[in-house]
């Protein structure tokens, strides 16, 4: 996919959204209250679920701008659209990253974003998802 949109908002969400996941969660994390567990894959945090959302949103607004500008993408390519199915997918690769086994969530945040993305770019809603000029 090289510098395909898809590629940036998985990228984002792997080493922004899951980087910054679990420091979040250990640091705002602390009080029992606001940690949850999923069958027995350890304890998450809702402040670091949250971090990893948003972190992967605002990475992939960034990233996904500065490609755009750089001309990445083609003609097709739609700011607001890509703002959108970066949420999506956000959405998406938090819900693999909390809930996923200790030591596989790198691989099942890609993988979960990327499904999402080709579902998104195949569906029609957003063709460029998976296109790069280069």
């Amino acid at each position: 996919l090289g510098s395909a949109p898809l590629a940036v908002i998985a990228l984002s969400a792997l080493i922004i959204g899951d980087g910054l996941a679990d420091p979040v969660g250990r640091w705002l994390g602390a009080g029992k209250s606001t940690h949850y567990t999923f069958a027995y894959f350890g304890q998450k945090s809702v402040p670091g679920s949250l971090a990893c959302f948003f972190a992967t949103v605002m990475a992939s607004a960034a990233w996904g701008k500065l490609f755009a500008l750089s001309g990445h993408y083609g003609a097709d390519f739609d700011q607001a659209v890509f703002l959108k199915s970066a949420a999506i997918l956000a959405g998406a690769a938090t819900l693999a990253e909390a809930t996923s086994p200790p030591m596989v969530d790198n691989i099942v945040v890609v993988v979960a974003c990327s499904v999402a993305g080709f579902v998104l770019s195949e569906s029609g809603y957003a063709p460029f998802l998976t296109k790069s000029k280069l």
